[in-house]
């Protein structure tokens, strides 16, 4: 039998029952056959482009990429050089062309939302939204609007202009959608405003009409933001602010004493300086851009319903921080981890502002709407946003909550900047990979995604491109589902806890910008990093367990901490790697203990 030559030291594995572990036994149970490494090229390159066209087959493309890994492994050279960027496999010139074009392929598609009705869309949105056939009957709405409504008619709640283009528009759903410009509709005596327009109705001849709030808050900052962010003139500013409160251009040459043509030449200048390709995208990209300007009001999806802002770092990169609890509170400085970003601190947001936590939560260069590095190493930049954030938001040596794969840069910083921080509190962290074992006893999707990024990172950008198409689908719950395999105590958590949607709006969140952030962290996480680790007097770091997590396994992190000083390993029997979510007052004392002791 073929035997593995660890390349980290002296130990062998035998290869053959390892590639076995490497695959997922859900797919092999859901196909009915044992699992043995025999996939082969041609079976990974069809793969590859089913899960470019068909994102819920990106499960099916991850096993029999696992197996590939594996196969490639028994035929290696030994040992495996994984120096610098280099791919330790070898370099597969058919696979590569493939990868490459996949890639490609994706990006070129873009991001794609999840296909589902229009119906459903509305029905299952988190904002206001509302779809009306004729006879001003309601075909869907949403939980907001509904609630809203309270059961009368939209005509009774707007204003006389705002019924009578309502009234317009129900009277053209036999129209072609395009042949009705969008229009905005005031509600009597309220601060919203509605966008109105038609939409083509699926399964049916006509239209219906769709309307979505707009609600923002006409201010100085939000003038100052659009003529930095497009050179509106004074003139042209005027005509959207009149746009937004719903008069139409020749209601604005009426207001304004100038000409229709004016207005309307105003209006195309408008259009041009910002893209838009017309009124309706121009009035939604102007909300959207106004309520940046309050967290508070950001899009549902865009933050999780948590406050955040967008800082200018003395990097010159864009951060996205997000933020809760008293002001005057313990400060928690929050370091996410590469997937559900800060899904659990909108989980926990009472329970934590109740215990008294000032938590400030910095997102990582390339994960959410923070700006990506262009030269920098990824982690020499997030290391100075952190020392900056903690001066900007006069943080008294806050405690580090280092969640999953932030306990790795939570730990570099406790030994760079020792004097800043109170500690380091580590929740499901990795830790160095100082042997392949550790590689081999990580959960199955887990696993491939780490040989990948280990032993062949030119493939892993298609690997993640694919897994956020996943994400953008309906599919998000499979990909979820991949992580956490049935029978693990984490599945059952997040059954148990009903925070599968929430854990699924962190990974659209992190991924907003696609898989850049991922990319960035990828290189540390699957290598020996302890030699970053030679401050003399770090700051104090502790590492709480779960013993049933599936991912880090108690085991695979002593290991991989085995023989380094100032390291507190604490084991806890009942958790997982969702440790946060399912024992938040556990934590929490950890973390009060850690302040108080470094007070």
């Amino acid at each position: 039998m073929p035997v593995w030559h660890d390349p980290f030291g002296p130990k062998t594995y035998h290869l053959v029952k390892k590639c076995q572990d490497c695959v997922s036994p859900v797919h092999a149970k859901q196909r009915g056959e044992a699992r043995m490494p025999t996939s082969n090229r041609d079976k990974v390159i069809a793969a590859i482009y089913d899960s470019v066209i068909r994102p819920e087959r990106y499960a099916d493309f991850m096993d029999l990429w696992g197996d590939h890994i594996c196969e490639a492994m028994e035929t290696a050279p030994e040992p495996l050089d994984t120096a610098g960027q280099s791919d330790a496999l070898g370099i597969d010139p058919v696979l590569t062309e493939h990868f490459t074009r996949a890639l490609m392929i994706l990006d070129q598609l873009g991001r794609q939302k999840p296909r589902q009705s229009l119906k459903d869309e509305v029905a299952q949105s988190e904002t206001w939204m509302l779809l009306l056939g004729r006879g001003s009957r309601v075909l869907a709405q949403s939980r907001v609007a509904q609630d809203w409504l309270g059961g009368q008619p939209l005509q009774e709640r707007l204003d006389p202009h705002g019924a009578e283009l309502m009234e317009a528009l129900l009277g053209r759903l036999a129209d072609v959608p395009g042949d009705a410009s969008p229009v905005v509709l005031a509600v009597e005596g309220e601060l919203r405003h509605l966008l109105a327009r038609l939409v083509p109705l699926e399964g049916a001849t006509g239209s219906a009409v769709l309307l979505e709030s707009l609600d923002y808050h006409w201010s100085p900052a939000a003038e100052r933001m659009l003529v930095q962010s497009f050179a509106l003139s004074r003139a042209e500013l005027s005509v959207v602010e009149h746009l937004l409160a719903g008069h139409n251009l020749g209601a604005i040459a009426e207001m304004t004493g100038k000409s229709k043509h004016t207005i309307r030449n105003q209006a195309k200048a408008v259009l041009a300086k910002t893209g838009a390709p017309g009124q309706a995208e121009l009035i939604r990209l102007v909300v959207y851009m106004i309520n940046q300007l309050s967290p508070s009001q950001a899009p549902p999806g865009a933050s999780l319903g948590l406050d955040a802002q967008i800082l200018r770092m003395g990097t010159g990169l864009n951060m996205q921080v997000f933020s809760l609890g008293p002001p005057d509170g313990m400060p928690v400085l929050f370091l996410h981890g590469m997937l559900e970003g800060v899904a659990v601190l909108r989980h926990l947001e009472e329970v934590l502002s109740r215990a008294g936590l000032r938590v400030v939560a910095p997102i990582r260069p390339g994960y959410g709407q923070s700006e990506q590095c262009d030269e920098t190493p990824v982690l020499e930049s997030f290391m100075a946003h952190l020392v900056e954030l903690i001066s900007r938001f006069e943080l008294e040596r806050p405690v580090i909550l280092g969640h999953l794969a932030g306990g790795f840069h939570g730990h570099i910083l406790c030994h760079r900047f020792p004097d800043k921080v109170a500690g380091m509190l580590g929740i499901g962290s990795v830790a160095p990979i100082r042997s392949r074992r550790q590689l081999v006893d990580m959960a199955p999707r887990q696993k491939i995604v780490a040989f990948t990024a280990r032993y062949l990172p030119s493939f892993l950008p298609t690997i993640l491109r694919a897994g956020v198409a996943q994400i953008d689908s309906q599919d998000v719950k499979n990909f979820m589902g991949g992580l956490y395999p049935e029978g693990s105590h984490d599945r059952e958590v997040i059954a148990r806890l009903e925070i599968a949607p929430l854990i699924q709006a962190g990974y659209r969140l992190s991924v907003h910008q696609g898989h850049f952030g991922f990319l960035g962290d990828a290189p540390y996480m699957v290598r020996d990093w302890s030699d970053m680790l030679d401050c003399e007097a770090p700051a104090p770091v502790v590492y709480l367990m779960g013993a049933k997590d599936h991912v880090n396994r108690p085991e695979a992190v002593r290991a991989g901490f085995d023989g380094i000083d100032g390291i507190a390993l604490h084991e806890v029997q009942s958790a997982g790697q969702l440790m946060f979510y399912e024992h938040p007052q556990l934590v929490i004392a950890a973390l009060r203990e850690l302040y108080e002791a470094a007070s």
